[in-house]
């Protein structure tokens, strides 16, 4: 009797433990998987300035579908401003896109070679105009200039009167990677009240122009300034335009040569507007008594896919921890994308070991002194990639070298290069085979460990971060 009275009375108590643990279950249910649920929000910088500034993305119809949709789920999360202009108008992903080239006169566009495939582009319907995406991203890169000549003045005038309040105007492509914080903190060093132009150097006979790759940047009192160039002497850049052989820089150096004559003169850049993209970059240049890894990069170009969702993930990575106050400098991303994938042996993997070739081909080449003088190790480096492993290791500054049947590759120049093979991950295993075309790599590990501390030493040194 006793033990059913017991029971009886715990049925209850039972009964309300069950309604609470209910409850609680249930609220855990709703609350917790919340932040799951959602999208994380990104990390980025919190600096004010950034407001002030406009970012401008120069793009064309034969890439736009590809490389924007990158750009809009990496570095433009943490952008608060930006314009793209392209040579069709059109949505891609809910961005509109701006068609720059209807500035230019339509008599202009039926007598000028490099604005026809602007005009097929106008009469094709959209659909067949998407055939022009088609093929390997390089080729397309490299092959088609299109009427991209002609954008550069138009594009910095339309920029001006989009927002003509941007203190900086900053200038990409579609494949730019921009490293946001550091730009920032880059940008805050200059007044911007006065006109500057900044950028990666390069040289076209007598002009000094930025490489408009790698980004350049306009304050907003040189920006006005070109834009009242542009306004003033459309018939003068229509005809020098035409009339020049800069191929893909024309328009660089177009806008270049109109800075110049307002009296505005190039601020170099390096090594902060980086042209090569992480595959091609060479990661031990030496300039003056100073590295370059031991500064902030600002851009890196032509980056792939990947390269854009490792940067983005690792700069996400260091601003959600204990890093948010501090810029990423090339030593950082050295050593935490690119020296793990470094080793000994890399099949189907081309390091761009762009030095001395040993090939039956090159001793051919070679004057006998040269020839002469190659050490036993270097006579017979063409011969397998261990020959050609320890042919690099007999030369002291040797620190890479890359072997393909009959050909060898050596190099004191750091640099990753890409796979040779299209499949993504694949391993060669023919490699050994004698099969043309088949390409491996490897790196002398001691010297490129022995790179990276001395690395930290001169870049924590007094001379280090700049």
């Amino acid at each position: 009797m006793y033990s059913h009275n017991v029971r009886t009375a715990l049925i209850p108590i039972a009964f309300l433990w069950l309604i609470i643990l209910y409850c609680n279950c249930y609220s855990a249910v709703l609350t917790s998987p919340i932040h799951l649920s959602r999208p994380t929000a990104p990390a980025c910088p919190k600096s004010r300035s950034q407001t002030d500034i406009l970012v401008v993305i120069r793009t064309d119809s034969t890439e736009a579908h590809r490389k924007l949709p990158t750009l809009f789920n990496t570095v433009l999360k943490c952008i608060p401003d930006y314009v793209i202009y392209s040579d069709v108008e059109e949505e891609i992903e809910g961005h509109h896109v701006h068609d720059i080239l209807d500035q230019v006169d339509d008599a202009l566009k039926n007598t000028i070679q490099e604005v026809d495939q602007y005009n097929q582009l106008h009469i094709r319907t959209r659909e067949e105009s998407k055939s022009l995406k088609s093929g390997p991203e390089r080729v397309a890169e490299d092959q088609h200039q299109g009427p991209n000549t002609w954008k550069f003045i138009p594009m910095i005038d339309r920029a001006a009167k989009h927002r003509p309040d941007a203190k900086w105007f900053i200038f990409i492509e579609a494949d730019t990677y921009i490293l946001w914080q550091n730009l920032l903190d880059y940008l805050s060093k200059f007044d911007a009240e006065r006109p500057y132009y900044l950028g990666s150097h390069m040289h076209i006979g007598d002009v000094l122009f930025a490489h408009g790759g790698p980004a350049f940047a306009l304050s907003n009192p040189a920006i006005k300034k070109i834009s009242k160039y542009w306004r003033g002497h459309h018939k003068e850049w229509h005809r020098y335009t035409k009339e020049q052989w800069a191929g893909e820089w024309i328009g660089d150096m177009i806008a270049g040569k109109a800075l110049k004559e307002e009296g505005i003169d190039l601020v170099w850049t390096f090594p902060y507007l980086q042209g090569d993209n992480l595959a091609t970059f060479e990661w031990n240049t030496l300039k003056s008594d100073q590295r370059p890894q031991c500064s902030a990069p600002l851009t890196f170009h032509r980056m792939s896919g990947a390269e854009f969702s490792k940067m983005w993930q690792f700069e996400q990575e260091r601003l959600r921890r204990d890093h948010a106050e501090d810029l990423l400098h090339y030593r950082d991303i050295f050593k935490r994308l690119v020296y793990p994938e470094i080793q000994a042996r890399r099949r189907s993997w081309d390091n761009l070991s762009f030095g001395t070739e040993y090939s039956d081909v090159s001793f051919k080449r070679f004057s006998d002194g040269k020839r002469i003088g190659l050490s036993p190790e270097e006579r017979i480096a063409q011969f397998s990639f261990e020959n050609c492993q320890i042919a690099c290791d007999s030369i002291p500054t040797c620190i890479q070298f890359s072997f393909s049947p009959g050909k060898c590759m050596v190099s004191d120049e750091l640099r990753l290069g890409y796979s040779e093979d299209p499949r993504p991950g694949a391993v060669d295993d023919n490699a050994d085979s004698g099969t043309p075309g088949a390409i491996q790599s490897g790196w002398i590990m001691r010297r490129v460990a022995s790179y990276m501390q001395e690395l930290d030493r001169s870049c924590d040194g007094e001379k280090g971060n700049h």
